[in-house]
């Protein structure tokens, strides 16, 4: 077929057409679409390189800030007692990020100490030569109290040994073997507010608090003032189990009594063992005793002396600390402390300093020679008496 027959067909077959179906098709019903399907949604996808670029911000913004979190809030808190009373904080990372004096001793104690950012065991160590250089450490059973508060009590009860070795490790290596005493804290608003009041660490506070709770009779005011050595006393003196309170390896060295030494004693001398025969206890002597006593009551001997009872020796020795008297008997041959007496002494009373005993040796001058002169009135009066009978004569 031609092209122009072609053309004269197609033009043919419009003519023919119905001249109505355009309006047909537009007057027909058109189902509105609710949604996109896959012709008419229209996206733009973001390019993959954009978006891990995002999150890599977002991740890098999260670590940087959990580790400055980290390093900002307080995980341990940390009490060390020896006479001054020291505060430490640390963080997770178990870096100090505070440190406190409590009182006037530790303020000036721990001026020389740059803290900031190192580890807890560090810092424990260069407060260590500080007391050390100090002379706040210098016997060798020196009682020290370290207390640690977490919020998990079992992270502050491992955090509290594992100072607890950093210090034996110290001053072992000196040729010291402190007593250090531990405590895992509980949180307490009560005792933090009564330690603030009293100027006292919060690890003494609790140690004063659980002893009044188990000896209702004691009062605070009476012990606040006191060292460790002094209300480690005056648990034994009241029956405290102290054992229910504390903690560390070294809790039996003031609680357990020494075994009896038992020697041979070939000397033929009767004044130490009042004739014990060969292979019976020993005394202990003298230095011995004192030792005890002063670790009783950290103070000045006064009076010192061996007595028998019931055959069997005891030291009776007189301390005086601070505000107190004590009289302390020990054992003659186990060296147990058998009982502690503590007398508060009067203001007016006597101190016992050299000033005071200079005064009462002046007085004692002053008596005898009040007595010179009485015996010179009395020879005078005799006389006098004599001279009358003769008189009389």
């Amino acid at each position: 077929m031609k092209d122009n027959e072609i053309l004269e067909s197609l033009k043919r077959s419009i003519d023919e057409a119905p001249i109505d179906i355009l309006d047909k098709i537009k007057n027909q019903n058109v189902p509105k679409m609710l949604r996109h399907d896959d012709i008419t949604r229209q996206v733009k996808k973001k390019p993959l390189k954009s978006i891990m670029s995002i999150a890599s911000v977002a991740a890098m913004f999260l670590i940087v800030f959990f580790n400055f979190q980290q390093l900002r809030i307080p995980d341990n808190e940390i009490y060390l007692d020896v006479n001054p009373g020291i505060h430490i904080t640390t963080n997770r990372k178990d870096d100090v990020i505070n440190l406190e004096g409590i009182n006037q001793e530790a303020m000036e104690l721990i001026e020389a100490i740059d803290y900031k950012g190192k580890n807890i065991n560090l810092v424990t160590e260069e407060i260590l030569d500080e007391l050390l250089e100090k002379s706040y450490i210098e016997a060798e059973d020196e009682i020290m109290l370290l207390s640690v508060y977490n919020k998990d009590r079992d992270k502050g009860r491992d955090k509290a040994n594992e100072i607890n070795k950093v210090i034996h490790d110290k001053l072992d290596d000196m040729n010291l073997s402190p007593i250090l005493l531990t405590q895992a804290l509980d949180e307490s608003n009560t005792v933090v507010e009564f330690a603030q009041r009293y100027g006292v660490t919060v690890g003494k506070m609790t140690f004063i608090r659980n002893m009044i709770i188990l000896n209702p009779d004691l009062i605070m005011e009476d012990l606040v003032g006191l060292s460790l050595r002094e209300l480690i006393a005056i648990s034994q003196e009241t029956g405290i189990d102290i054992e229910s309170i504390i903690e560390g390896s070294d809790i039996e060295r003031i609680t357990k009594p020494e075994e009896p030494i038992i020697e041979e004693d070939d000397d033929d001398d009767d004044d130490d063992d009042r004739g014990s025969s060969s292979g019976s206890p020993s005394l202990i002597g003298e230095a011995r005793a004192r030792q005890i006593a002063l670790g009783v009551a950290n103070g000045r001997i006064i009076d010192f002396d061996l007595d028998w009872d019931d055959g069997r020796p005891e030291y009776q020795v007189e301390i005086i600390a601070g505000r107190y008297e004590y009289d302390i008997e020990i054992d003659g041959y186990t060296g147990r402390v058998l009982d502690v007496d503590r007398d508060e002494i009067d203001d007016d009373d006597d101190d016992w300093d050299d000033d005071d005993n200079d005064d009462w040796d002046d007085d004692d001058d002053d008596d005898d020679d009040d007595d010179d002169d009485d015996d010179d009135d009395d020879d005078d009066d005799d006389d006098d008496d004599d001279d009358d009978e003769e008189d009389d004569d």
